[in-house]
Formats: structure tokens, C-alpha cells, sequence
């Protein structure tokens, strides 16, 4: 069973040309945050998510950063 927020699911929902630019980044960087496991690739990762939204956001993405955090940085990003 899913439970969806009728109110605000549409805008929450990825629309985003970044999900394309970025699959196989965000493919690892979801892996990463759902499997708990390090990745010595994660700060290439954040290098290019930073790179691709190019300062569009007050924010960036830091290794320095809670695990939650950052995961929604990445949703944040790729509803814009």
C-alpha cells in the first residue's frame, strides 16, 4: 500500500532534465542512501550535482552533511 499526499504529490513528483543528465549518479547516490554502505565515489557524485544545478540553489551538496539531509537536496533538485 502506498500512502500519497493527494495535496502536494504533483509537486513533489521528478520533472526535472537534471534526472537524465544525472541517472547514473543518482542511481549510485540512491543506492548509497538506501544501502547504508560508503561509497568512495560519493564526493565525485556531489561534485557533479553541484556542478549540474550550477548555483541554481543557496544550497550544495557536502559529504559533511546528514545522510537525510542530503537526500532531500536531491529531491529539492530534481522537482525544481
Amino acid at each position: 500500500m502506498n500512502i500519497v499526499d493527494l495535496a502536494n504529490d504533483s509537486e513533489l513528483r521528478i520533472r526535472s532534465e537534471l534526472d537524465k543528465e544525472l541517472r547514473y549518479e543518482l542511481g549510485k547516490f540512491y543506492t548509497w542512501v538506501h544501502g547504508g554502505r560508503y561509497d568512495p565515489l560519493l564526493e565525485y557524485y556531489f561534485e557533479r550535482f553541484n556542478a549540474s544545478t550550477d548555483g541554481k540553489f543557496k544550497f550544495k551538496f557536502t559529504k559533511t552533511d546528514d545522510i537525510k539531509l542530503t537526500f532531500l537536496k536531491a529531491k529539492l533538485m530534481l522537482t525544481e
